[in-house]
């Protein structure tokens, strides 16, 4: 009993409890659900409970071939229930009909069942797959009058009895049966104990891909099984219904029915009586008027991964075409252009640049694979190029960034130059289907942050009167920490509190970065409750958009906030894994810098005007140093900076000069004696002040 798990306590309670009842005569139980929700976890768990009180159990599974041979799916259960093989339904009187003979049968059985000692379990698991004439049997004995005390339960999933034109039987055995239980899917927290991992992004993200359901989760930790699994389902499809399901997953995990017959070529009835299969196997879901969705986004994962290559390109090119001819909006319409494009389309490079001008605020990941793309169809174009390195740096890929650009001299100015110059270049009217031009206005403040221009990026600030008044008294507590209007800030942190409370989740969505500035500049000035308000409202928004961007810097903020160290360290951990997922450097040294150093070393933040002093550590250095104290090998060093080995090396040796020792356990108790007071840029130790401004490396968001 211990080992069943918490989502389905309460059907196994129900089940054991009536074994334990007390009654005579037959009772049956249905046990229905879908594929891998845990019926057959229930109905054995139920059988060992009756085998340990006593009863003798007689249990079987049915397979599909079994529903041509007569009694097949009952012959093993009831052979172990009478003691003896099932009586023949051959009659020496030839004008017995089948149908006398059937139900000779069905006295002789049910006779020898009730004159048998003890208390009986039959389980009959799969029985979709059984034969009619053990369906129609079960049925009789659910109804007939015993002495014996006789449990009957069947598993089956409800859509296959149907889709095999067995609905007189399974009307009759729902009449009989009179228990249902049908397994729920799993909860978050659940999904987590199942998976056996802390419940964070990652068990978030397995959860939603399975919906809550135990075998798609236990799946997803391994690619064969799913794709194993996904196959199973398919094979019992139709062939028009498989056609639609795999246009179905191309088109998205939500989508427009309306589309399919046009994308698969099939008229709108066989459309439609495809969509009830899939609905009847769980596959899909309805929502409104035509729109549907996955159940389970993980099956449509599997789906496209089993899909050939020469149809998934024929169902891409026609959602294209199709999606065009309806005008459709450009990031709609972008996954399938990019999937059948050629070299020098321009028509395809105008609607890739076009939808990754809407995304770059809410998907950057898509946006940047866009631009990736149109600039390999068309080589040569230098905006997009640009455009391209722009997004790459808004994900904090600044290598990658650096190298997207096109020229040495735009590459030497820095990206968050080039990024500025992007900003600038295209007045928002020119961008087609922008959702808010005051998101452009917002990103371009930002910017102007990062690159230490804190007066023009003041100066802007009333332009953003049309957003969300949370949203500029945010971007000037920022810039009046770093213009040093401590006064200024304080009276801008009053107003943000008030407005973080009454802004709603909607309005603050497009503007994550501006709660991030808003909760470090409340750690700054001691304000340790708007902090901690503020790091988990925008995660909550994370959780709820699924824009990941920023889920390392607000998990540093939640970290440097936290009330006890137990809770900090643990958080720190999970802003560490959140900074490897995005892939950014900034981020990696990011979750190593301290609360006391939040404007210098803080991904997002700025770093002095002033080199450092020839005995200060970098903020590379400080992190390298700080991850030796923790223990941390030379190569995990590397990969949590997103260095080379070689280079930590390079590190490490200016960082023994700089402090006069030479072994690694003297680096060690150096930074647990000193703590926050290191060396650090411009010979600070420890508080952070005002006057700081951005030089040399480009940071981001």
């Amino acid at each position: 009993m211990a080992t069943v798990h918490p989502a389905g306590r309460q059907d196994y309670d129900r089940l054991t409890g009536t074994l334990e009842a007390g009654w005579h005569g037959v009772r049956g139980i249905a046990i229905v659900g879908e594929a891998g929700i845990g019926k057959t976890y229930l109905a054995d768990a139920t059988a060992r409970v009756a085998a340990e009180l006593g009863w003798t159990v007689a249990a079987t599974t049915a397979v599909e071939h079994e529903r041509s041979s007569s009694f097949a799916a009952l012959a093993g259960p009831l052979a172990q229930a009478l003691g003896a093989s099932l009586p023949d339904l051959a009659s020496d009187d030839p004008r017995c009909s089948s149908i006398t003979r059937r139900h000779r049968l069905y006295d002789v059985i049910g006779s020898t069942l009730s004159d048998g000692s003890g208390d009986l379990l039959m389980v009959i698991d799969d029985l979709h797959w059984a034969d009619p004439d053990s369906q129609r049997l079960i049925c009789s004995l659910l109804q007939r009058p015993m002495e014996r005390k006789i449990l009957i339960a069947v598993v089956y999933r409800r859509a296959l009895m149907l889709e095999a034109d067995q609905r007189a039987t399974l009307h009759m055995l729902e009449r009989a049966t009179k228990i249902t239980i049908t397994p729920r899917r799993l909860t978050r927290r659940e999904s987590a104990d199942l998976l056996g991992l802390p419940d964070g992004p990652q068990v978030q993200r397995m959860h939603q891909a399975g919906n809550g359901n135990p075998r798609y989760l236990l799946a997803l930790a391994r690619p064969e099984e799913l794709t194993a699994l996904v196959q199973r389902e398919m094979a019992l499809l139709t062939d028009r219904s498989s056609t639609v399901l795999q246009a179905s997953a191309l088109l998205g995990a939500s989508f427009d029915s309306s589309l399919l017959p046009e994308i698969t070529g099939l008229d709108q009835r066989t459309v439609d009586e495809a969509i009830d299969e899939l609905l009847s196997h769980d596959l899909l879901e309805a929502m409104h008027l035509r729109r549907l969705r996955f159940s389970k986004p993980a099956f449509r994962r599997g789906v496209l991964a089993t899909m050939p290559r020469a149809t998934r390109r024929t169902l891409h090119a026609a959602a294209a075409t199709e999606l065009t001819r309806r005008e459709a909006s450009p990031t709609t319409i972008a996954p399938h252009v990019e999937r059948v494009a050629r070299h020098g389309d321009v028509a395809a490079v105008d609607v890739l640049r076009s939808a990754a001008d809407i995304a770059r605020w809410q998907d950057p990941r898509s946006a940047a694979r866009w631009l990736c793309t149109a600039s390999e169809l068309v080589p040569g174009q230098e905006s997009l190029q640009v455009a391209h390195a722009s997004v790459l740096m808004t994900l904090g890929r600044l290598s990658e960034a650096q190298q997207a650009l096109p020229h040495a001299s735009l590459r030497g100015g820095g990206i968050l130059n080039a990024h500025l110059r992007v900003l600038q270049s295209r007045p928002v009217h020119d961008v087609p289907n922008v959702v808010e031009p005051g998101i452009r206005l917002f990103d371009l403040v930002e910017v102007e942050l990062l690159l230490g221009r804190y007066k023009s990026a003041s100066q802007r600030l009333p332009a953003l009167s049309e957003l969300p008044p949370f949203v500029p008294n945010a971007l000037q507590v920022a810039a009046s920490l770093c213009l040093g209007e401590r006064l200024a800030a304080e009276e801008a942190m009053a107003r943000t509190g008030i407005l973080l409370r009454t802004t709603t989740d909607a309005d603050l969505a497009p503007y994550i970065g501006s709660i991030v500035w808003a909760g470090l500049g409340a750690l700054h000035l001691d304000r340790l409750t708007i902090a901690l308000e503020a790091a988990e409202r925008g995660l909550a928004i994370i959780d709820a958009v699924g824009n990941e961007l920023y889920r390392a810097p607000l998990l540093c903020l939640l970290s440097w906030a936290a009330p006890s160290p137990e809770d900090a360290t643990a958080t720190m951990a999970q802003a560490r894994t959140a900074a490897r997922l995005v892939g950014s450097p900034l981020y990696a040294t990011l979750t190593h810098a301290s609360p006391a150093d939040l404007f210098s070393a803080a991904g997002i933040f700025c770093v002095r005007e002033k080199p450092p002093a020839s005995s200060a550590l970098t903020r590379r250095e400080l992190a390298v140093a700080e991850l030796v104290a923790d223990g941390a090998t030379n190569r995990q060093i590397a990969t949590a900076l997103f260095l080379s080995e070689r280079t930590v090396e390079r590190h490490l040796s200016r960082i023994f000069t700089k402090l006069d020792i030479s072994t690694r356990s003297s680096l060690a108790a150096l930074v647990g004696a000193r703590g926050t007071q290191w060396p650090l840029p411009s010979g600070r130790s420890g508080a952070a002040g005002p006057a700081i401004r951005a030089v040399g490396s480009p940071t981001a968001r």
